[in-house]
């Protein structure tokens, strides 16, 4: 439905992102092995480079993490706890995964990715089928909030949600 592309978009843009950062970062720290005694410019410029991609991935995570917490926050609301209990523990896991990837342990690091995937498909797993957040954004529905703009958006929501 059109406010999950818009999330997912957001969501595959900063991992991509980070994914890239995670690159650039191990990148520049074999660069600072294999070119040891280079020049003066050439140390400065991996340095700025190392420092980008770190600061590049950590606000992609703090982008996810805002994300998560939004989510939990709505979850919460609607009296979903056990989401947004998922949602708010999330949140810190990430941000342990890509301070520990930024410190080269990578063990840690994995060990936290495959956790936060786990939680993941825990989420998507209890989160609401398509009716049900139509349900809940149509004229009718509770989400007062969230409703569609009009008439025509909603039966064009409710008509994705049937695919």
């Amino acid at each position: 439905m059109s406010h999950e592309t818009t999330e997912i978009l957001h969501r595959l843009n900063a991992n991509v992102i980070m994914f890239i950062g995670f690159i650039t970062t191990e990148a520049t720290k074999i660069l600072a092995i294999s070119t040891k005694g280079t020049s003066f410019l050439g140390t400065i410029m991996r340095t700025i480079l190392h420092r980008a991609s770190c600061y590049t991935t950590f606000l992609c995570s703090l982008a996810l993490i805002g994300f998560d917490m939004d989510n939990a926050n709505n979850a919460f609301n609607r009296e979903k706890n056990m989401l947004g209990i998922l949602y708010s523990v999330q949140t810190p896991t990430i941000l342990a995964a890509t301070v520990a990837a930024h410190f080269s342990l990578l063990p840690l690091a994995i060990a936290l990715t495959i956790a936060s995937i786990g939680i993941y498909i825990a989420i998507e797993w209890l989160k609401d089928t398509k009716i049900q957040e139509w349900l809940a954004r149509c004229q009718w529905g509770f989400n007062i909030k969230e409703r569609y703009k009009d008439e025509e958006f909603d039966m064009i929501q409710l008509r994705r949600a049937f695919n």
